[in-house]
């Protein structure tokens, strides 16, 4: 048997467990409710699978920064075993077209669970996906890729090192045209006349962001419709919200075990995310939305220097050869004359590191660190 209540828990810093305070306990029936109403707004401010469409995309695009940017300092990237490296692009494209037919499935079937086969919404989705499909090239070419992944062979993959007008390293992963095309499998007469008309060897990401914009399309028919559900329940939350007379720590509501078991909650957003929906709901026109772009940054020419150095830094870590990290710090302190630029760029990294960790294991920033500056007589926790 199992009790439901509303109340809130919360955890103090260097606290294995939580504590949980029951204000109110409530019936199954409105547990549930409850439940289904938090599980509508993850949906909508979370927006998991297109999220991690966005991850992929962004590992593709970090994993092509890093090797670059470690060849500014010191040309690491001969060092780097240039036969695995086009493999590793492989792999993070491969998961990004995984990512992007779970996101077109899982969406279109959200729309036709919750609004019907015929529903006005489902024909939305079909035509915004035919849309994408039509205007864009990319779209075209990566959604028959996937496909082609899977029934005719991971396609040929290779990487062009070349320099940008700038003189900047550029790494540019590429799939061969002639691989594709003597495949048995069908692409399609757009897509084969596209594949056709290419280069040799044809670039990846040029074509993953031409995609990207086909996505966004189709998410901003989808965006809509999983607003709307919310805004069906947020009487249900700002009531939920209002009963849990919270005093400290997270709302939400529990589903409690009367002996062994484990408690079970869902954390009720808070007000001012539950008034932003109200206020997007009650737009005339929602705004246009392009949540795969990367943020622009914004930082002065310095930061991002010192950033380039810290990346460099750590990333020689990451190369078979460990004296080439040092060798590189070295090269970085020669030419700056110093290590403050180096030790900004360091400082700043651990940092957002350091946040990024402690959200995604749901402890704080200060408890993670404590752990990470034991005492006198404790061990000090290292690396594999």
């Amino acid at each position: 048997m199992r009790r439901y209540g509303l109340g809130s828990w919360h955890q103090e810093p260097g606290q294995k467990g939580m504590t949980v305070r029951v204000t109110e306990y409530i019936s199954e029936t409105d547990y549930k409710s409850i439940v289904d109403a938090c599980d509508r707004y993850s949906a909508l401010s979370e927006r998991i699978a297109f999220s991690v469409v966005s991850r992929n995309r962004d590992h593709l695009l970090d994993l092509r920064d890093l090797f670059a940017n470690l060849d500014r300092f010191g040309g690491a990237l001969r060092y780097v075993n240039q036969r695995a490296l086009p493999v590793t692009f492989m792999n993070e494209l491969l998961n990004w077209l995984v990512s992007t037919r779970f996101y077109l499935e899982t969406e279109r079937s959200f729309a036709t669970t919750n609004y019907g086969i015929a529903s006005e919404q489902l024909l939305k989705h079909v035509h915004a996906t035919n849309d994408a499909f039509d205007q864009f090239p990319g779209y075209r070419f990566m959604y028959k890729l996937r496909d082609y992944a899977q029934h005719g062979g991971v396609p040929l993959s290779g990487l062009t090192v070349q320099r940008s007008p700038s003189g900047a390293t550029e790494l540019v992963p590429h799939v061969l045209r002639q691989t594709l095309l003597a495949s048995s499998f069908n692409w399609g007469g757009p897509v084969r006349a596209f594949i056709t008309e290419s280069d040799d060897a044809i670039p990846v990401l040029p074509l993953v962001d031409e995609a990207t914009q086909g996505l966004e399309l189709i998410e901003r028919v989808a965006f809509p419709m999983h607003l709307g559900r919310v805004t069906e329940v947020l009487p249900t939350l700002i009531s939920a919200l209002t009963r849990a007379d919270n005093t400290e720590g997270h709302p939400a509501a529990f589903s409690i075990p009367d002996g062994d078991g484990q408690t079970i909650w869902s954390t009720l957003p808070t007000s001012e995310s539950l008034m932003s929906v109200r206020d997007t709901a009650a737009l005339p026109e929602l705004p246009d939305r392009a949540p795969l772009l990367r943020p622009v940054e914004c930082l002065t020419a310095p930061q991002r220097d010192a950033a380039r150095r810290a990346s460099a830094a750590i990333g020689a870590l990451l190369l078979p050869d460990s004296a080439e990290h040092q060798q590189i710090v070295d090269g970085i302190l020669l030419a700056d004359h110093g290590a403050t630029p180096l030790i900004s760029g360091l400082s700043n990294m651990a940092r957002v590191l350091l946040i990024v960790a402690s959200q995604a294991l749901g402890t704080s920033a200060e408890v993670m660190l404590g752990a990470l500056t034991p005492g006198d007589d404790e061990p000090i926790p290292r690396s594999p």
